[in-house]
């Protein structure tokens, strides 16, 4: 507060002050101080002020002559300063989430008022979002119930309240690792078509397992939140589990729903199968207008196709049963008529697949042709102290290699399968043995006009349905 001296009538010249007198006076409350010389200001020290409300002043000034002059009272209203708030701890730490969380803060108010509360807020993805966790009262710090917080890496952040109720800024937020199983997700929508699609909700995740009826997709990583069952379901109820992984490795609890699979079958699918070389040729009929076609052969999918003509290669000798499945964009199907074909061979066939050009094998010169299979079980064997046998540790991984030796009436013959070297082949006997897999260790030599031919087949997971 400033004031000044007013020229006295009937005085020459302005008269020197020596002394003032500052008296202020809020509600009941009245406080001087005495400021000696000529100073003419006086700053009140805000803890001697309210922290919000009307103060009454006045000015009681003695000058070099003795005289003295009150002012007229006046008023200001105060108004208090916002809080500076930052986090004190914890910070650069890791948490158990599954346990109550203590956020201490700390502030700072240049008028030094009392703590009005705070607002507590974390985010999971960085600070894009924030979300609320709650407010306290005076000083108290925030107390974050047992899964209040996300898994994984998190932001917390804090702001003061002055006694005015006016919030301060957010302070710079503070990192801690939280540990604990992410929450369980919430399953939004699952549609009721034979192959539904399932969307959920969920945070922290990293992977998912999802079941819907006989169903279940195992642990898939990633990220997304929706899935369709690759699989036709039957009519009527499902039931719907899902749960999620986090960073940790940790799992949710179990999200559960139900849905009711409802197959709208539509236009007739007429079926007609015969042989063909090295496999069964299917063709069909339909007004249906179907966006893709399955194939089922003795009720295993053993291929797709777009329009209305199918031919199986893979198929062994002998007899098999055909079913066409004519498939909606909805998932919703319609199955043909089932028919039964007979493939008759009547030696061995070698081809590459999808290729399709068969190497007739039936000859081998002064023998009878070679087939042969072995197999492998992947263990290893631990032998322990006061056992006389190896305890054996089993992989669950296989192997399985058929060796074949032919004889070729042709150059020309030879030169086909070397070119499937490498490459992923089907072998059918006309016995009924199918064998598909890569084609290795492939050796010629030439005898009488005849070209003796030995090859392996190693059986591999390249996804051809036979």
């Amino acid at each position: 507060m400033r004031w000044s001296i007013a020229l006295k009538a009937g005085t020459i010249g302005r008269p020197a002050q020596t002394k003032a007198v500052v008296s202020w006076t809020y509600g009941s409350t009245t406080k001087t101080a005495t400021v000696n010389g000529a100073a003419q200001s006086y700053t009140i020290p805000a803890s001697q002020l309210p922290e919000t409300g009307t103060v009454t002043w006045r000015i009681t000034t003695t000058d070099s002559a003795g005289n003295t002059y009150t002012s007229p009272d006046a008023t200001f209203t105060t108004t208090d300063a916002t809080c500076t708030a930052w986090p004190v701890t914890p910070v650069n730490a890791y948490v158990d989430g599954s346990k109550t969380v203590t956020l201490v803060w700390g502030r700072s108010i240049s008028t030094g008022s009392a703590a009005n509360g705070a607002d507590f807020q974390a985010s999971g993805d960085g600070g894009i979002t924030w979300t609320t966790l709650g407010r306290t009262t005076g000083y108290a710090d925030f107390q974050a119930a047992p899964g209040a917080l996300p898994a994984g890496n998190v932001l917390w952040r804090v702001r003061g309240y002055n006694t005015d109720g006016v919030a301060g800024p957010w302070s710079a937020p503070a990192n801690i690792v939280v540990r604990q199983a992410p929450r369980t997700p919430s399953i939004t929508r699952a549609t009721m078509v034979p192959r539904p699609t399932i969307t959920w909700q969920a945070e922290g995740q990293q992977a998912y397992q999802l079941q819907v009826g006989s169903w279940e997709s195992g642990s898939v990583y990633g990220t997304a939140k929706s899935a369709q069952v690759p699989v036709f379901l039957p009519d009527g109820p499902a039931a719907v589990r899902l749960r999620v992984q986090n960073s940790f490795g940790l799992w949710s609890q179990w999200a559960t729903t139900s849905v009711t699979i409802a197959n709208k079958p539509g236009a007739a699918i007429t079926l007609q199968a015969r042989e063909a070389l090295g496999g069964v040729c299917l063709t069909w009929e339909t007004q249906g207008n179907y966006s893709q076609y399955i194939i089922y052969r003795n009720g295993k999918e053993v291929g797709s196709a777009a329009g209305k003509a199918y031919t199986d290669y893979t198929s062994p000798a002998g007899k098999a049963s055909y079913v066409v499945r004519g498939v909606n964009a909805d998932s919703t199907y319609t199955d043909s008529s089932r028919e039964v074909a007979i493939l008759i061979i009547s030696s061995g066939m070698l081809a590459e697949a999808g290729v399709w050009e068969w190497v007739i094998l039936s000859k081998r010169l002064n023998s009878r042709p070679a087939r042969s299979h072995s197999e492998d079980e992947d263990m290893t064997l631990t032998w322990y102290s006061g056992r006389t046998l190896p305890v054996a540790e089993l992989s669950g991984k296989r192997s399985h290699t058929a060796s074949y030796a032919y004889s070729l009436s042709s150059w020309d013959q030879v030169e086909r399968i070397r070119a499937m070297e490498g490459k992923q082949v089907v072998y059918k006997h006309k016995n009924g043995e199918l064998m598909t897999g890569i084609l290795g260790g492939l050796s010629w030599s030439c005898s009488r006009r005849w070209w003796d031919v030995s090859f392996t087949i190693t059986e591999v997971d390249n996804g051809l349905a036979v």
